[in-house]
This record gives C-alpha cells, sequence and structure tokens, in this order.
C-alpha cells in the first residue's frame, strides 16, 4: 500500500480535489494550500514559473498543509525527475499519446530495474525522510490525454506499469478535435470524449481526472482539477 497521500487516496477509490499554480510565488501557494484542497499543482509547463521559484512554491505547498505535485512541460525524463527530486509528490506529464510514450514516463520516476531514473534526491529525501529508493519512488505518475490518438489508445496508457491517473487535458483534446479550447460548457462531441475515456481508464486501475470552473465561476474561469 502506497504511503503516498494522492495514491493511497486513490487506491481507497476517493475522490481528490486540487487547485492548479500558474503564477509564481510562495505565499499565494500557502495561501491556496491552506483552503482544504487535497493538492496544488505546480505548473511548469503553460505557468509563469521557474524551477528556482517552483521549489519554495512546492515547500509553502507543504506548509499550508497541502500536497505538492507539478506539471512539467513536456514527456522529458531530465524535467520529471528534476520535480521529483525537488519533492513534488505527483507529476502530471503532458501530451501522452500512446503506450510507449507513458511507459517513458513511468520509468523517469522509477529507478532501476524497474526505471531510468538517476538517483539523486535531494530535497526528496529529506522530505519522505528516507533514502530508500522505493520510497523515494511513492511518486504519483499523472499522465495527460489530451489528442486524438490518446483517446484511441487511453486503455493501453492507463494500463501502463507505474501510471497511477490520468488527466483530460479539455482544451488541446478540443484543439485536436477541431474545437475551441476553454469552452463553457463543453460541446457534446467534446464531453463525450472526456466521458468514454474515464471508464475505460477505471478499468485499468488508474482514475481519469479533469479540470473544471466551480459552480459559481464565470465563463473563462481559471480551472480547479478532480482526481
Amino acid at each position: 500500500m502506497s504511503t503516498n497521500p494522492l495514491i493511497s487516496s486513490w487506491q481507497a477509490g476517493r475522490t481528490t480535489y486540487g487547485v492548479w499554480c500558474t503564477m509564481p510565488g510562495s505565499v499565494p501557494a500557502e495561501f491556496i494550500a491552506r483552503q482544504g484542497v487535497d493538492y496544488v499543482c505546480v505548473d511548469y509547463q503553460h505557468g509563469l514559473i521557474e524551477h528556482s521559484t517552483g521549489v519554495p512554491m512546492m515547500q509553502a505547498i507543504e506548509a499550508g498543509g497541502s500536497v505538492p505535485i507539478a506539471r512539467v512541460n513536456w514527456n522529458e525524463p531530465n524535467r520529471i525527475m528534476q520535480v521529483a527530486d525537488a519533492g513534488a509528490r505527483g507529476v502530471v506529464v503532458p501530451m501522452v499519446n500512446n503506450a510507449a510514450e507513458a511507459e517513458r514516463a513511468a520509468r523517469a520516476l522509477r529507478f532501476p530495474p524497474h526505471g531510468d531514473r538517476s538517483y539523486g534526491p535531494v530535497r526528496a529525501r529529506e522530505v519522505l525522510g528516507t533514502t530508500d529508493p522505493e520510497a523515494l519512488a511513492d511518486q504519483a505518475c499523472i499522465l495527460m490525454i489530451e489528442t486524438a490518438d490518446g483517446i484511441k489508445n487511453v486503455r493501453e496508457i492507463a494500463a501502463t506499469p507505474g501510471v497511477h491517473a490520468l488527466y483530460i487535458g479539455p482544451s488541446d483534446l478540443a484543439l485536436a478535435m477541431g474545437l475551441l479550447p476553454n469552452h463553457t460548457p463543453r460541446t457534446p462531441s467534446s464531453s463525450a470524449s472526456s466521458t468514454r475515456s474515464g471508464p475505460l481508464a477505471r478499468t485499468t486501475g488508474s482514475p481519469p481526472a479533469s479540470s473544471a470552473p466551480t459552480a459559481r465561476s464565470p465563463p473563462g474561469t481559471p480551472p480547479r482539477a478532480s482526481t
């Protein structure tokens, strides 16, 4: 059984809720974390955040009582390892289209013989209080499904060893389907693709996730996420 708060919640069938930070700053990240969300994501992909700022934000999220995760800007092992070594308890990897790309991401979070991660958990070992590779690799691998190929191959992606959850990227998925991004409400075709992905992912044990504005939010409000 995992000791990672997110993984253990998903294994128990619980839904988790989170907020994404796109603006740099440790104080806002801490304030968000204190609102009772399960996790806060530091967004390196579309956010205005450098790694030197992202690390203090992860510290602030922990100080606020939430779980820090990070979205890297591409499926590159060095970027995944960097945020994992910095203490992110989960890594969101964008634009995963097939099982081979899913394996690439998952192996970047796991040490040999199960993965390709280089050993150097500079901050992670202090956060987790261990130097044991197996315990250090107890980090959630969250893959983004946001293309037509990703939808087509979702079952194989979800079944990849080391993958813990799938995240539906509604904006890029909309573009891949010839629709406009950030549309509220979603069109029937984009909703159908997202709805189809959820049950397929669940059959493999990987919970699906997506972003959505709150019930009180006007159109165009930056989304929160549920997993």
